[in-house]
């Protein structure tokens, strides 16, 4: 049995290993000249590839079709392919699961030698711009003339995101054709741009806050961990999971509390312990210091030569306020290029969930993030490809006797 798997990112290339291995004839078209392009950029080159509490709730999405996908292949078995692919997983303190060479390139060189390995084969600058079916045979061509025939297809083409690593919204578009519905992909996982008057100077600085997405004065969501700051807006994980959330507000809003251990009545005994320290020192040791010179000045405090005894306590009030809850306008995101993930894609509800083949269209089928799934950061949106490409995998070879390792 021949297969054509489209796309050679995460998802595409663990379902052609699991289909070479179950004895299919393996095809990868890949549209850029090498597979695994945003798979090495993962994890800050790190390549946090599950994580061991991935569930349902981790995810945006269909929640039937992915808790049946997840069931199927829970993280603890992905951990156990890579073992047997030569990759065992190292698991920290909050189940995120990292290679133990502590290298993205790791699972990028163990997916593409296990595919080779089983005589799977990758077949790059194929950029597939059409799918036709003809009775039971599908006919795929690429931008350059080029055609490939079988009678099964998985379609793995990704998202936008990242599109300077081969990012592209292109897979979706191809089963619109075929009556799939699909949403709009939209950005997240990335950076917010924010006013920017209140966070000048801030540029590079890493705190740890909660951060919270407010529209008015309704939270949102919260998160917490480390916020970074750039020119025109802030980063970090914790922020980055927000954006997940800017669907449909109207005027969205961080807030980040850079002190939430702490009650106020310890900023006043602070003061009065260090009374005659400077203002431009006073918050140091709680803060860093640049952050602390902006929420002076922030609150109006110019003259940063008084001292801690000087301050009244409305000053001090409007500083406590300054510190738990910095508010940005939010004015939007990074936008694709900086983006780990996208949200949208194909619906879900047109595949089966316990195959991810087509409703509409027998034969074909579909994985990763070209769905309309999105997780957390922790390695989720990995786990969710891995899942995903198994499950479509393993239908594809049922129907050939193939055998795929549970």
């Amino acid at each position: 049995m021949k297969c054509l798997v489209i796309g050679g990112g995460a998802a595409g290339l663990m379902a052609g290993c699991a289909l070479a291995r179950g004895g299919a004839e393996v095809v990868i078209l890949e549209r850029q000249a090498r597979v695994g392009r945003k798979l090495l950029a993962t994890g800050n080159g790190r390549c946090n590839f599950t994580n061991t509490a991935a569930g349902p709730e981790y995810y945006a999405g269909s929640r039937r079709e992915i808790s049946a996908v997840l069931r199927q292949y829970p993280a603890r078995r992905v951990l156990e392919i890579f073992e047997e692919m030569g990759v065992p997983g190292v698991v920290d303190a909050e189940g995120r699961a990292y290679p133990g060479s502590n290298q993205a390139s790791s699972v990028l060189d163990a997916l593409r030698l296990t595919l080779a390995e089983a005589g799977g084969r990758e077949e790059t600058g194929f950029d597939v711009v059409s799918i036709e079916k003809k009775k039971s045979e599908f006919l795929l061509t690429s931008a350059d003339g080029r055609r490939e025939k079988s009678r099964k297809v998985l379609l793995a083409a990704g998202s936008p995101a990242a599109p300077q690593l081969g990012g592209t919204a292109a897979g979706a578009e191809l089963l619109k054709k075929f009556g799939h519905r699909a949403e709009d992909f939209r950005p997240i996982l990335t950076p917010l741009t924010t006013e920017t008057e209140p966070i000048r100077g801030l540029k590079g600085l890493r705190v740890r806050c909660q951060a919270m997405l407010l529209e008015g004065e309704t939270v949102v969501c919260r998160e917490s961990g480390e916020a970074l700051f750039s020119e025109n807006g802030v980063s970090g994980i914790c922020v980055m999971q927000l954006s997940r959330h800017l669907r449909g507000l109207k005027q969205p809003r961080l807030e980040l509390n850079f002190v939430p251990a702490y009650v106020q009545s310890a900023l006043f005994e602070r003061a009065r312990r260090l009374e005659m320290r400077r203002l431009e020192d006073f918050l140091n040791g709680m803060l860093p210091k640049k952050l602390g010179i902006c929420l002076m000045r922030r609150i109006g405090l110019s003259d940063l030569n008084r001292t801690a005894g000087s301050l009244s306590r409305r000053e001090m009030s409007a500083l406590w306020n300054a510190m738990s809850r910095f508010s940005l306008k939010i004015t939007g995101t990074c936008g694709f290029d900086h983006a780990q993930a996208a949200s949208g894609g194909l619906d879900l509800a047109d595949f089966s969930a316990e195959t991810l083949e087509s409703r509409k269209v027998p034969g074909l089928y579909a994985a990763g993030e070209v769905l309309n799934v999105d997780g957390d950061c922790g390695g989720f949106n990995l786990q969710w490809a891995w899942a995903s490409a198994l499950t479509a995998a393993e239908a594809m070879l049922r129907e050939n006797d193939g055998i795929l390792g549970r």
